[in-house]
């Protein structure tokens, strides 16, 4: 994400545009305010051109180049769409071009399609993401973006100076970090997000919320001295409040050195931020030679219910007769058996074996009674109308069936279980397949039991994660599980 007070210095703009450019996350005035107004010299574009976001990493080539990527994000919403047989289809293009005193250097252009079934499933938080790379030298340049809609003539600009610092081939040092919606180390079938093993699905908003919780980043480490000695390094990831001073701690991690460079993948959860800016610091220690080096990056959290829908507390406690005719138990009496069975088998893990049975004898109408009361009992706040504890477990088991759901709902994962029964982890550490070794990785809680860890390792190679091991108490414990697990000689014992 550009930096604010640098970007858009043609006169024609003026504070609208970054309400526009916000409008597919955030519907409100004073939202805009908290977020970006301090840093802000937006310009306004005409309401018929289209907003979009762009963001750029620098990351080390093997040449005197500089690689460097370019990440957009288009609102779906904004597109024109055509019937095409039984379904709708847009077409915008992408042209980037990076200027040195008026002089085109390089130019990339990308055509892209778009199909939906239905025109209400095009929704504004929808961000179709794209990206461009390139081999340029270190420099100050002009960078041009243009979207255009193939089937209008509705078209966005964004323009802005870039300057490209060269990166040390002597001296520790990181890449830019990269936010991200989502990291994997899937690396079958590479496409252009796949990059060191990792498909690194970018987030050029920096935007993150409670329909993005998890903050993912990437960036690459170099110049990592070999001497025998002291092959290790340390590696520390935190959170900053916007003027910049630290509020939240990863575990600091001692590491083999892969080389001389080294990836780092690091997801926390932000559901617990306030709306607001923040920075995500890492920092590396080259303990062969005390070196240091640090790289910060700007995002952003929104919360619906702050500050611009603040609950107004109720004095007194909801009446179950008012709890149950309101629109979120209404709903019971218009889902059919499959929808109230598939619901009821998500929450397996937090219902009884008295619920369970009592569950498997009733009919159409008592399945909906029984879902009424089995939430309404697990309402942690009985001074609303809403129960916020059906809601965020039903997000959890949408998000889980539809991230590690395949030939098996994703309830009946391990990582979905876990999700289900404790929420998105706070840390997220991965590590690929090598030669000897499975692919794995490691979820932490910070304020679970103290601090708990749970360990997924893909025992068969097809990137189905099964747990091996956690601290947690009443979890799966193997102490023994990097010789158990991690060689690939054990044989496959299927725990699902």
């Amino acid at each position: 994400m550009f930096d604010l007070t640098s970007v858009f210095t043609s006169p024609t703009y003026g504070f609208s545009h970054l309400l526009q450019r916000l409008c597919v996350f955030v519907t409100a005035l004073a939202l805009l305010t908290i977020l970006r107004s301090e840093d802000s010299r937006a310009q306004s574009i005409l309401s018929d051109r289209i907003i979009f976001e762009v963001d750029y990493c620098r990351f080390r080539t093997s040449s005197d180049l500089v690689y460097l990527e370019m990440y957009y994000s288009v609102p779906r919403n904004q597109l024109e769409y055509f019937p095409e047989k039984d379904r709708y289809r847009a077409d915008f293009r992408i042209e980037s071009k990076l200027f040195q005193n008026d002089s085109l250097v390089v130019k990339d252009v990308l055509n892209n399609v778009t199909y939906t079934d239905s025109l209400s499933q095009v929704t504004p938080n929808q961000g179709l993401i794209s990206i461009s790379n390139f081999g340029i030298r270190d420099g100050e340049y002009q960078m041009v973006v243009r979207i255009s809609d193939l089937n209008s003539d509705r078209f966005g600009i964004l323009e802005s100076d870039l300057k490209i610092k060269p990166i040390s081939k002597r001296n520790l040092t990181i890449s830019d970090i990269q936010l991200a919606s989502n990291i994997s180390s899937k690396t079958e079938n590479p496409d252009k997000f796949t990059k060191n093993t990792y498909r690194v699905i970018p987030n050029p908003s920096g935007i993150y919320s409670l329909e993005m919780p998890m903050l993912y980043f990437y960036a690459e480490i170099y110049n990592l001295i070999q001497n025998g000695e002291s092959n290790q390094y340390r590696v520390k990831s935190s959170l900053l409040n916007s003027d910049e001073v630290e509020i939240r701690t990863m575990q600091e991690r001692v590491k083999d050195k892969p080389g001389t460079s080294s990836v780092e993948v690091t997801g926390f959860n932000i559901i617990s931020l306030k709306s607001g800016r923040y920075f995500v610091r890492l920092e590396v220690e080259d303990l062969a030679s005390n070196e240091r080096a640090t790289r910060s990056k700007k995002f952003y959290v929104y919360r619906a219910g702050d500050p611009l829908q603040e609950r107004v507390a109720q004095d007194h406690q909801v009446s179950t007769v008012d709890a149950l005719n309101s629109p979120e138990y209404e709903l019971y009496n218009r889902l059919d058996e499959e929808a109230i069975d598939n619901e009821f088998l998500g929450a397996t893990y937090i219902a009884s074996k008295e619920n369970k049975k009592i569950f498997k004898n009733l009919d159409l109408q008592g399945k909906r009674d029984f879902m009424k009361s089995f939430w309404l009992a697990r309402d942690s706040d009985r001074t609303t109308l809403q129960n916020e504890f059906r809601q965020d477990y039903l997000r959890r088991l949408r998000f889980v069936n539809a991230r590690f759901g395949t030939n098996k709902a994703g309830w009946k994962r391990d990582r979905g279980r876990v999700i289900l029964l404790y929420g998105q982890p706070d840390e997220v550490e991965r590590f690929p397949s090598g030669l000897q070794a499975r692919s794995y990785v490691i979820w932490r809680y910070f304020e679970v039991q103290g601090g708990v860890e749970f360990v997924f390792v893909d025992i068969r190679g097809f990137g189905e994660y099964r747990l091996v091991h956690s601290t947690a108490l009443n979890e799966l414990q193997d102490f023994e599980w990097r010789r158990r697990w991690l060689s690939g000689q054990d044989s496959i014992i299927d725990q699902n």
